[in-house]
């Protein structure tokens, strides 16, 4: 009876032991290795001179400043004065220098004239006029006018030099108000046009065929309109 109770309790004590003894298994925790992804609207800034780009390293955006570009605040060669359109490339950097340059346009007539398809045809008092214009942008001074009036025998009937009343007709020529100098500014500047006027005054005293040319002359250079003139008389 004590052996039994012996062995009884011998056997108790092992699985007492067995399972302090025996390790509970460990409980791991597994953690999801998940990089937040930032979400960016725009990474434009507005800035021409700068190439606009998303870091997906570092998710931040960047800006890429760019060469030769008009507004970084540096005058590159490039953006200087383009002489065959007279304005400067890229004014925000670069001073605007491009030369002042004389043009004619718009010629017109009134009065007793009469455009047919080669020339125009005048019987007594008539206005010529024609646009003058600096295209260019630096400022153009005293500027003055000449004008010519050759025969087809290649006789000059009239001129700025010559007497100005020939054959019953009278010639006067002069800018805006009778002005007989003018100055203009560069067209950025908003004063860079004006009239010029030819007057004839009078009736023809005989039929003549001739063609004028009108100059506007300064230092820096001049510019011309060539039209064909006949006087009729009545």
């Amino acid at each position: 009876m004590k052996k039994s109770l012996l062995l009884i309790m011998s056997f108790i004590l092992v699985l007492v032991l067995y399972a302090c003894t025996t390790s509970k298994p460990q409980q791991v925790t597994v953690k999801e290795n998940v990089s937040e992804v930032k979400v960016v609207a725009s990474c434009n800034d507005d800035n021409p001179c700068t190439e606009d780009l998303f870091n997906q390293l570092t998710q931040e955006c960047e800006h890429k400043r760019l060469n030769y570009c008009c507004g970084d605040r540096t005058c590159d060669a490039n953006e200087r004065c383009d002489q065959a359109k007279h304005k400067t490339v890229c004014p925000e950097d670069c001073p605007r220098e491009c030369p002042g340059e004389l043009a004619l346009s718009n010629l017109e007539c009134s009065g007793k004239c009469i455009k047919s398809e080669d020339k125009y045809i005048v019987d007594g008092d008539t206005k010529f006029t024609l646009q003058v214009q600096n295209i260019g942008e630096l400022s153009i001074n005293d500027v003055t006018s000449i004008f010519r009036c050759t025969k087809e025998n290649g006789n000059i009937f009239v001129s700025t030099t010559t007497a100005k009343t020939k054959s019953g007709v009278s010639f006067k020529d002069y800018f805006n108000n009778e002005e007989k100098k003018i100055s203009l500014t560069g067209i950025p500047y908003g004063k860079d046009k004006a009239k010029y006027t030819l007057e004839i005054t009078g009736n023809p005293e005989e039929d003549v065929t001739m063609k004028c040319t009108i100059n506007a002359v300064s230092i820096k250079g001049s510019a011309s309109q060539e039209f064909n003139l006949k006087l009729v008389k009545i």
